[in-house]
């Protein structure tokens, strides 16, 4: 047999074999992107948690010195924060609510939003359809901090509630698509009159 035929042979592919190496390689791509993009997210939530712990130092020492909560996050700069930390990927501020219309604020709430919405912070927090200082923004957030003496912030609905901690607040739902915990109510003053002996357990 003529030995240029046989090089010709061995050395070719199908177009199906091309094709096949090609579908095998973007896959890899892709599974690489998505663990990658996932590590990425946890990253960031870890550094919000941590700006949010700092600013939670400055503000606990901000109040020791003045017997209340300054009424912004510019106010603990170089006296107790060399500089206010920023969102990850917004390289803004984090939303900062002191006590609403007093001059000298007993207690705060900082929010943000993690990345990884199945965090389980989220889930203990009662965040998981959205929570913020207001109602009409209740559904921009899902994480925040606190002062030990402040209310509970406003929680966004699923339109059910659920006894979390003693109180009731609107409940979210899980990977699964089912209401995160149970017993859950589709009145609020229904899980009001049956709050706490009837916690919502995580489902």
């Amino acid at each position: 047999m003529d030995r240029n035929i046989l090089k010709t042979r061995v050395s070719s592919f199908t177009l199906i074999e091309i094709l096949v190496v090609v579908a095998i390689l973007a896959l890899l791509l892709m599974l690489t992107a998505f663990t990658f993009r996932g590590q990425l997210s946890k990253g960031k939530d870890a550094k919000r948690k941590a700006d949010l712990h700092k600013i939670k130092i400055a503000l606990e020492e901000y109040e020791k010195d003045h017997e209340y909560y300054p009424p912004d996050l510019d106010s603990l700069e170089s006296d107790y924060v060399r500089q206010i930390p920023q969102d990850p990927t917004t390289k803004q501020p984090y939303e900062y609510t002191p006590e609403a219309e007093a001059n000298y604020p007993s207690y705060y709430w900082a929010f943000t939003v993690l990345e990884k919405e199945d965090d389980s912070q989220i889930i203990e927090l009662g965040c998981s359809s959205g929570c913020g200082p207001t109602e009409e923004d209740a559904e921009d957030y899902n994480y925040y901090i606190t002062s030990p003496n402040a209310p509970n912030p406003f929680y966004a609905s699923s339109g059910y509630w659920g006894c979390v901690g003693g109180v009731c607040i609107g409940i979210g739902t899980n990977d699964e698509g089912r209401l995160e915990c149970d017993p859950n109510f589709a009145d609020k003053e229904d899980c009001e009159s049956r709050c706490p002996e009837r916690p919502c357990e995580p489902i």
